[in-house]
């Protein structure tokens, strides 16, 4: 702990401060008071070079030389232990004593970690840094460090990578130029690469042969005889052919053989009913006649012979000679393919010739052609004619024959062919590809193991493991940063939130977290969002016309917020017991209610600390330690003035607590008996002022810690009647007092009779007054 500030030479209103016997030393609990611009900040500013004297606390104290000064800087810090902190010229010879650390709020701390007047991209890093806090300072560090090396490093592998591909290409080679093997000595090389080239010599004759047709199979194509059979042996009754004979003579006779006789029948037999449509013969004795019609145009009839004539359409297409000459093709081409190979095979077969009986086929297969369209054409025309099975036997026959030859035949090519395959692989396996990267790798292996390519070699097999190493650094640093602050964020956020709900703030914390964190925290910003009624207002936003941080937020919510953060560090803080934590005026903008529970979440947070010192101009916040607050519970506080006077600069002394306010409220006092004795006073207004907060001076000593934010005559009488802290008759004077005084200093329509209070009045107001003063 810090025992006193002994020297401050040269820092600001501080000109040749040496701390007097009398001085207190600072306690575990400590009060810094005196009005602004007596030194309280220059103090705050000294802890605050010290806490960061490895970074850039020199420039603090530089900027705070005494202007004009011409004795060097000097500062002297004694700690409890023995310790001494010193600064002299122009750095700090001695700074913190191991394991301790200085935590600082004041408005530096909000201005440049928070916000002043927006929060910008540069307070959001802060925050980040602020929530990650000493152990995630050194896990960024460390990233830091390694993005650092990463980016070093990154230059210099990508030449030797560039150079690599250059090699690469230059050699020609499929293979990793910094893998070739040392197979052989480099006087070697040279028969390897002839061997080589031979060996792809004869490979690119081998894949010419791979590339080659084989022998291809013969086609030969289908007779569909078995469908022939079934179209043409169909028949239908005698009863049709009979009626078709009866009904073409009768068309005879009415339209001389005429086609059109026969449509004009059918369309006739359709509508026709009792007589006949061409001569009017009655058709209901002419039963013959009209089955007759029915029977020759029935659909079964009429079917039949439209199979037959698409039958006979189909044995006319198909021409015996084509179907003879496409095995014979075949076979030509295979011959052709076969005897390309042949020089090449050691035992090759012998593919079948045509037949001596293929002539003879052929023209057998014309004749049974010939014939089998006469018959389909006369059942056509008579259709009880019926096709002789045998033409159809004879077909099978034929084509039965030539399948035979064609099978033996392509027996032959497919033994032709496994041979070639059997030729192929005795080749060998290696490929005319593999080959050629051999000859790469050789080619490659006289430049490879060259004096300056082995060097070059190994700079980049180094270069290559030192990246690595750093990628995996760089990677386990990141991933330790992330899940640090997956954590300590949501406790932060937690923590914040508890203490702006603990000091009534009408607004919280809705979301807290860090950005990318890739870069460390120095350029890792945090992301604030605030909720205020179910509302939620960004930070980032800067829109005067809209909703944002910068409008909608008063100053006290904004110190509130800052303080909140502040805490929230000291909360989390598991060396807390071994800090110094510092309050600058904190309560700066707060009525008098936040100030009580801020001052609560203060005195419970910097309880744990090794030392809370607190610095304030506030005489209310003086009050409200002597009325018994929780800071004021440790025994033995130190109360320090901090004041200047005149050209010698400011300087520290003892202050005793109660005898400095008891001196202000005695000389309130003395003022209002004289007036009361002499009857002389400024004015009713002034009476009233001075009676007023008189009373309320000592109801807030005495009861102050239990009236809460009552912090005004009016208020203070309503709490100490529901509490019943006073009797019902004092409470009445008191609330009789308040009644008359407001009459001059509110305007309010209630009290406008007594606003102009004659001297008698305010005389008797006076006197009831100096009575109540003695009662409570």
């Amino acid at each position: 702990m810090i025992r006193r500030v002994s020297t401050i030479t040269s820092v600001g209103i501080f000109k040749a401060f040496r701390a007097p016997k009398e001085l207190p030393d600072l306690g575990q609990r400590t009060v810094f008071f005196g009005s602004n611009g007596h030194g309280k900040s220059t103090l705050v500013s000294i802890l605050r070079s010290l806490a960061i004297a490895e970074t850039d606390g020199l420039d603090i104290l530089k900027g705070k030389r005494t202007l004009g000064a011409t004795s060097p800087t000097n500062v002297v810090i004694d700690w409890h232990d023995g310790e001494k902190s010193l600064f002299q010229g122009e750095k700090w010879v001695k700074k913190l004593p191991a394991d301790t650390s200085v935590h600082i709020f004041d408005a530096e701390y909000v201005r440049d970690n928070l916000f002043t007047d927006m929060v910008t991209i540069e307070h959001r890093r802060a925050i980040c840094g602020i929530v990650l806090g000493a152990p995630g300072q050194l896990l960024a560090t460390r990233l830091n460090d390694a993005l650092e090396k990463k980016k070093e490093h990154a230059k210099q592998i990508k030449r030797l990578r560039l150079e690599l591909d250059e090699r690469q290409a230059r050699v020609g080679s499929s293979h990793n130029y910094l893998e070739i093997p040392e197979k052989c000595s480099l006087e070697n090389v040279t028969a390897r690469l002839r061997r080589l080239e031979k060996e792809i010599e004869h490979k690119t004759g081998e894949e010419a042969l791979r590339k080659r047709k084989k022998v291809p199979q013969i086609v030969v194509g289908q007779v569909p005889v078995t469908d022939w059979r079934e179209v043409a042996n169909r028949s239908v009754s005698s009863t049709h052919e009979a009626a078709q004979a009866l009904v073409q003579a009768h068309l005879q006779k009415h339209f001389g053989g005429a086609a059109s006789g026969q449509n004009f029948a059918y369309s006739g037999i359709r509508v026709a009913k009792e007589t006949c449509p061409f001569c009017d013969q009655d058709l209901a004795s002419a039963s013959g006649l009209m089955s007759a019609y029915r029977s020759a145009f029935d659909g079964k009839y009429a079917e039949a012979k439209q199979a037959l004539e698409r039958l006979l359409a189909n044995v006319q297409s198909f021409r015996p000679a084509s179907f003879m000459s496409e095995p014979a093709q075949g076979h030509e081409a295979a011959l052709q393919c076969a005897e390309e190979w042949k020089s090449l095979l050691v035992n090759p077969p012998t593919i079948s010739t045509l037949p001596t009986w293929w002539r003879d086929v052929r023209e057998e297969l014309e004749q049974v052609y010939a014939e089998l369209v006469r018959h389909i054409t006369t059942k056509k025309d008579a259709i009880d004619h019926h096709v002789p099975p045998q033409l159809f036997d004879k077909v099978n026959g034929v084509v039965a024959r030539v399948g035979q030859w064609h099978r033996q035949v392509n027996e032959e090519i497919a033994g032709f062919n496994a041979a070639i395959d059997e030729y192929l692989r005795s080749l060998g396996e290696t490929t005319l590809a593999a080959l050629r990267q051999k000859r790469g790798i050789a080619l490659a292996y006289e430049q490879r193991f060259s004096a300056l390519e082995v060097k070059w070699a190994e700079d980049y097999r180094m270069e290559a493991d030192r990246e690595r190493v750093i990628d995996t650094a760089l990677k386990d640093a990141d991933m330790e940063l992330r899940n640090y602050s997956a954590s300590v964020f949501d406790k932060y956020q937690r923590a914040i939130n508890r203490t702006l709900s603990s000091i009534g703030c009408g607004f919280s914390l809705k979301e807290l977290k860090p950005a990318e964190l890739k870069g460390g925290i120095k350029s890792v910003p945090a992301t604030l969002v605030l909720e205020i009624e179910s509302h939620e207002v960004s930070t980032e936003t800067q829109d005067r016309k809209k909703p944002n941080f910068r409008n909608t937020l008063s100053e006290g919510d904004k110190n509130c917020l800052a303080l909140a953060f502040f805490l929230a560090g000291l909360e989390l803080d598991s060396d807390l017991g071994k800090a110094v934590v510092v309050f600058d005026d904190p309560f700066t903008s707060l009525d008098r209610d936040r100030r009580l529970k801020l001052h609560e979440e203060i005195c419970r947070h910097a309880g744990k600390a090794k030392q809370a010192i607190i610095f304030t101009h506030n005489s209310d916040f003086l009050k409200l330690v002597a009325s018994g607050g929780l800071f004021s519970s440790d025994k033995g506080v130190p109360y320090i003035h901090v004041f200047a006077h005149g050209s010698a600069g400011a300087t520290l002394k003892p202050l005793v607590l109660e005898e400095y306010l008891r001196d202000e409220h005695s000389r309130r006092v003395e003022r209002l008996v004289e007036w009361e004795e002499t009857g002389v006073f400024p004015s009713t207004s002034e009476v009233f002022k001075d009676l007023r907060r008189s009373i309320e001076f000592v109801i807030d000593v005495k009861w102050g810690h239990r009236l809460g934010a009552a912090q005004n005559l009016g208020d203070q009488y309503r709490t100490l009647k529901s509490k019943q802290l006073l009797s019902s008759e004092t409470l009445e004077e008191i609330n009789s007092l308040h009644t008359a005084t407001s009459s001059q200093l509110h305007d309010n329509q209630t009290y406008r009779v007594l606003r102009d209070a004659s001297h008698g009045e305010t005389c008797a107001v006076l006197r009831q007054g100096l009575k109540l003063l003695e009662k409570v």
